[in-house]
């Protein structure tokens, strides 16, 4: 059977499909980082990928986008641009259909970061003026652009549909969508409360000069530490060096061809700096400096415009948005008039003293008593709105859900959730231009004679579709179905039933032409949990050598995974094993492997732990723990483990023959807790803190794995190894977290390592993470797509 993958991601239906034997005839993506996956895992030839090989990471990424390296296979970018006539004949169709565009600014505890990179457990400032974690993220392809732009806020693409916290003069503020704004209504920014830090006055006045002209330089020759160096102008050397007097630092001059520079040694207030960002495009201002109280936030203004402020007037540029943004709320702290923002596009080179240098663009923040088109309004900001205006140009734009507020800061400006069917809790349903894409594909297929429409509809979507709206939306989906000639059959199922260790529900749904198929597809079904995977698959960290690694499930070992799966029930997490020639034989003797060695086999029946090459400088960070309680589970501090931050979710691993080992993890329940089993049991960190969630605790299982794949395994170190971990008195081992690999991610999801290769050939870590996050898992469309084929047989 032909098939066409649409909203295709990194091609899991495609895998699913091909290894039940059928053909892919071409495929629709608007991700350029998926499509990348995409080409290189499925569509690339051996050689070709040689010849990319000698290309550096980001010039294979635009080059494999190329049509040659399609190899003749049917693509098409936005399925709003493709028309019915383009489209390959195919028996089957697959897809899974999918608000601001990418780099609007978020205000969060971090500062400011565009929202792409915001994450589930990171806290935003909501209208109320109060921190609130981020319970969701979300992104849609092809979505029609509208600009926002106003006094004080940096130009703005989003969505019709997305709400505003507005108001006029004298009215109360509401929420209302852009389609319904013009330039009467004023937006709003609040201010978060002040908050007491460590800090003196004259030391935020050395940190607000860091922000303009300073960076930090990391020692070689030690796991940590480093200096802060300063570029200083002549003329304001004698009053940079009082400045370090009054904060207790000194300095060491050195003179360079265009300026001074000073040299500071402070552990302390090097690690600290870190939370400001790095590069000059790169500074933000973190939560502790946006709360100062008034006193010290005027030190760290002072010691800012000392560098990037122009001395006629306060004004100031910067590459970094972030920067410039944070600057308007320090100036709001300290009453000044209502700043007003600029962006500069600047040209990519320009020439400086003869030399062609790479430029990039500027962000500008101007404070003046002239031509102020703002007010105060107690803790809130109000600020002109100029007309927003329909763009011509579709886009991926993203959205964030905030628990309680519902609200977050974009660019400057208050706005409140914009929800659709995937988002957890509310759902607005198929009104999101998410949703709709279904029915363009949908008006596609009307588009197309009776004999040359597909046979088939595969959809794949989440287990919510179902209930959203009281179900009147999927009514509408199989009344839309029903229009074009198709009968419909579907059920909701679990990955972990199809040999995978993740607990991710999704509604399938399979549509049949009228005359051409038969409803026979569904129930499908699988292991019912009777010989699903437990997370003791995945309990090391990778093997280096692949022909070693084994799987296993409750009831014993599993076969050898090879590079294509055997089977809808194999597992597909694989274990490095000390005998894979022996692998029955249970081991005795030493109970620990270092790090790189292959592990020792893992059974059901005994657990061995994994001892990890950590610095024994790291001691002082372990945290003693006598209650058994793992408040250090919040893997969103910001201490280096694998010389790498740590943060999101939690998995527990295994401890050294101890299988009877429990953590106590909070959650809202009579109890108060649930224990979770170390070598067993999943522990979900999304929203810690929360006074409300339940359901932490995975038993045996993973939870659904999201875009950002933020979860981590918890490995046992040995004695002289000490890590930031809690000490359990009880079975005298450190316990410490690290993230899952975004391979162990993409195995979750049902990919053998050899594909995985080829999607780490073109991408970075982040970009992994999120296509197994966004992705289905291969396994259960295997399955599906198998019974697909004994119907047409």
């Amino acid at each position: 059977m032909k098939f066409i993958d649409f909203f295709a991601g990194i091609g899991g239906f495609r895998r699913g499909m091909e290894l039940a034997g059928h053909e892919c005839v071409g495929f629709c993506e608007f991700d350029k980082f998926a499509t990348a996956s995409y080409i290189s895992m499925h569509l690339l030839t051996e050689e070709q990928r040689k010849v990319l090989e000698n290309i550096p990471i980001k010039k294979r990424q635009k080059e494999i986008l190329k049509e040659e390296y399609r190899n003749g296979e049917w693509y098409a970018n936005d399925i709003r641009r493709v028309y019915a006539g383009d489209i390959p004949k195919a028996d089957c169709w697959c897809f899974g259909f999918p608000c601001f565009a990418k780099g609007t600014y978020i205000l969060t505890e971090k500062g400011y970061i565009p929202i792409e990179d915001v994450s589930v457990g990171d806290k935003v400032l909501t209208h109320k003026g109060r921190w609130r974690k981020v319970t969701a993220t979300m992104h849609r392809d092809g979505a029609r652009l509208w600009d926002v732009n106003g006094f004080g806020i940096l130009p703005t693409r989003t969505t019709a549909e997305h709400p505003y916290y507005v108001t006029k003069p004298d009215q109360p503020m509401e929420f209302k969508k852009v389609e319904q704004l013009d330039d009467s209504w004023y937006s709003t920014m609040v201010l978060p409360d002040a908050e007491s830090d460590g800090y003196s006055k004259e030391m935020w006045w050395i940190i607000g000069r860091y922000l303009a002209d300073g960076w930090r330089v990391e020692r070689k020759d030690r796991p940590s530490g480093g200096r802060i160096v300063f570029a200083i102008s002549d003329d304001k050397r004698t009053e940079f060096e009082q400045r370090l007097r009054e904060a207790k630092l000194h300095g060491t001059y050195t003179k360079e061809r265009t300026c001074g520079k000073y040299h500071v040694c402070n552990n302390q207030l090097y690690e600290y700096l870190e939370k400001f960002g790095k590069y000059a495009h790169g500074k933000r201002i973190p939560r502790e400096a946006l709360c100062l109280p008034r006193e010290k936030a005027k030190y760290f203004f002072d010691g800012y415009m000392s560098g990037d402020g122009r001395s006629d007037r306060e004004e100031a540029t910067s590459t970094s948005a972030a920067l410039i943004l944070g600057m308007c709320i320090i100036a709001q702290r300290l009453g000044k008039s209502v700043p007003a923002v600029y962006y500069t596009r600047r040209d990519e080179k320009c020439v400086i003293q003869g030399r062609e240098c790479r430029q990039r663009d500027t962000y500008t923040f101007r404070i003046s008593s002239k031509s102020v088109k703002g007010h105060y309004r107690a803790r809130y900001v109000c600020r002109e709105l100029y007309q927003p205006t329909e763009s011509d140009d579709f886009g991926t734009v993203y959205n964030i859900s905030v628990e309680e507020d519902n609200s977050y800061v974009a660019n400057g400006a208050i706005v409140h959730n914009c929800q659709d069917i995937s988002v957890a809790g509310k759902q607005a349903g198929f009104q999101g231009n998410r949703s709709s894409l279904f029915f363009r594909v949908m008006y596609l297929v009307g588009q197309l004679k009776e004999e040359d429409k597909p046979a088939y509809l595969f959809i794949e979507n989440v287990k919510n579709l179902l209930s959203v709206n009281g179900g009147w939306d999927f009514a509408r989906l199989l009344i839309e179905m029903e229009q074009w000639g198709y009968d419909a059959e579907w059920q909701v199922l679990n990955s972990k039933d199809f040999g995978v260790p993740q607990n991710r529900e999704r509604c399938f749904i399979i549509g049949h032409l009228r005359g051409r198929s038969t409803s026979k597809i569904f129930p499908i079904e699988g292991t019912d949990g009777k010989n699903s995977v437990s997370l003791k698959l995945f309990g090391c960290i990778n093997g280096r050598n692949s022909q070693r690694e084994r799987v296993y499930d409750s009831g014993g070992l599993s076969p050898t995974i090879n590079t294509v799966p055997g089977g809808n029930t194999e597992p597909k997490i694989a274990i490095p094993v000390l005998t894979p020639d022996r692998a029955e034989k249970r081991q005795n003797g030493r109970r620990f492997k270092e790090d790189g060695e292959p592990m020792f086999t893992l059974t059901s029946q005994d657990r061995h732990g994994v001892a990890t090459s950590i610095p024994v400088s790291m001691s002082r960070n372990v945290i003693e723990n006598e209650i058994n309680v793992a408040h250090c589970l919040n893997t969103n501090d910001s201490r280096k483990f694998f010389g790498k931050n740590q943060k999101g979710n939690a998995v527990i691993e295994c401890v050294a023959d101890k299988s009877d080992v429990t953590v106590k993890v909070a959650e809202a329940t009579k109890q108060g807790y649930s224990e979770c089993r170390v070598g067993i049991d999943t522990v979900n960190l999304s929203v810690t803190g929360s006074k409300t969630r339940r359901g932490r605790v995975g038993k045996e299982i993973a939870n659904t794995l999201d875009t950002s794949c933020n979860q981590g395994i918890f490995v046992q170190v040995s004695e002289e190894l000490v890590v930031y971990a809690v000490w359990y008195e009880k079975y005298q081992c450190y316990i410490a977290i690290r993230k899952l690999t975004p391979k162990e991610c993409f195995r979750l999801q049902g990919w053998s390592d050899d594909y995985f290769k080829k999607a780490q050939f073109v991408n970075s870590d982040s970009q992994l993470y999120k296509q197994a996050g966004n992705g289905v898992t291969v396994t259960v469309i295997e399955t599906i797509a198998r019974k697909m084929n004994v119907n047409l047989n």
